[in-house]
C-alpha cells in the first residue's frame, strides 16, 4: 500500500497492516529522524526478530539505501527508541554486518539495503523507517 507521508513531504511505503514499517524519502540525523517519526508516525522502526526484520526488508525499495532504525547504544547498551522496557523485555535479536558492531562514538544503527545493520554516527544523514508498534508482539 502506497501513500502520501505528513504535509505531502515525501512518498511512504507500508508493507503491513498489524505493524507498519514507513520508508521516509527525506534525509534527517538518528534524533530528527526519531522526532519525525514521533510526531507523524509512531517510533522508529524496532526490529524483534529476523521476520520483522525481512518486513522492513521489503520496505527499502533502492538498492544501496542505508537507513535509520531504532537502535542506538546508550551507556555502553543497547537500547531501541521506544520507551515501554517491557515491550523489549527478552528481545536480544541482532543482524550485525560484521557479527558486531564497531562501537563508535555517539552511535546508532541503521539498515543497508541487503537487511544487514550497521553502527554509525547519529549525525550522519539518512532516510528513516518509521513504524507504528501499537499492534503489539
Amino acid at each position: 500500500m502506497l501513500f502520501l507521508c505528513p504535509l505531502g513531504l515525501s512518498l511512504c511505503l507500508s508493507t503491513n497492516t498489524f505493524r507498519e514499517y514507513h520508508f521516509i524519502k527525506i534525509l534527517k540525523n538518528w534524533a530528527e529522524a526519531q522526532r519525525y517519526c514521533r510526531k507523524y508516525v509512531d517510533d522508529l522502526a524496532a526490529v524483534e526478530d529476523q521476520n520483522k526484520n525481512q518486513k522492513l526488508l521489503r520496505t527499502l525499495t533502492e538498492q544501496g539505501l542505508y537507513v535509520w532504525i531504532g537502535l542506538q547504544e546508550e551507556t555502553r547498551k543497547w537500547k531501541w527508541a521506544k520507551d515501554n522496557e517491557d515491550y523489549y523485555e527478552g528481545v536480544d535479536f541482532n543482524k550485525w554486518k560484521s557479527n558486531k558492531p564497531r562501537r563508535l562514538r555517539n552511535i546508532c544503527v541503521g539498515m543497508l539495503s541487503d537487511g544487514l545493520w550497521l553502527d554509525e554516527s547519529c549525525k550522519e544523514l539518512h532516510p528513516p523507517v518509521c513504524w507504528n508498534g501499537n499492534g503489539g508482539r
